[in-house]
Formats: structure tokens, C-alpha cells, sequence
């Protein structure tokens, strides 16, 4: 599975871009929690009821260098930028 795809997505999510939405037909009402994940390679955010299920997630990559032998770097304000993109 590709970054924004996931297996436990209801059988009424669609995957557009990266991102799963709900079927148009639906709608979710109720709290909602947004969970968020900084990794190596990505940004992830996921949209879930208060029980847990998922409603929608998405990820953001950006690029990490490795300028010398045992260092990593990313540039923070990509974090940013990546952020956003996972939420909208």
C-alpha cells in the first residue's frame, strides 16, 4: 500500500489523490480527533471518530539529505508545508 492508502478504510472511502474521502453520500457528524505523525519520510494525518474509525488520512512526503556519513537533515519548514497538505 501506497502513503495515504490505507486497509482500514471503510468500504465507503474512496482514495483521490493521496487522500481517502468519504462517499459524498455520507456524512460524518459527531467530535472528530486528528491524529498526526511526523516520520523520516513523511508527514500523516489521520481523521477519526471518538470510537477510533477511521474517517479520512493522507500523507505529505518530503526529502530528507544525508550530507555526511551518519547524518540526516530535513528542512523544518517542509514539516510545515507538509502538514498543511495532510490536513486539508
Amino acid at each position: 500500500e501506497g502513503e495515504g492508502d490505507s486497509g482500514d478504510a471503510a468500504p465507503d472511502m474512496v482514495c483521490q489523490n493521496g487522500v481517502l474521502e468519504r462517499d459524498r453520500q455520507h456524512s460524518v457528524t459527531g467530535p472528530l480527533v486528528i491524529g498526526i505523525d511526523g516520520g523520516t519520510e513523511s508527514i500523516r494525518a489521520g481523521l477519526f471518530t471518538v470510537n477510533g474509525t477511521l474517517v479520512a488520512s493522507a500523507a505529505a512526503p518530503y526529502t530528507t539529505t544525508f550530507p555526511r556519513p551518519g547524518w540526516a537533515e530535513q528542512n523544518p519548514e517542509d514539516w510545515w508545508r507538509c502538514l498543511g497538505e495532510a490536513v486539508k
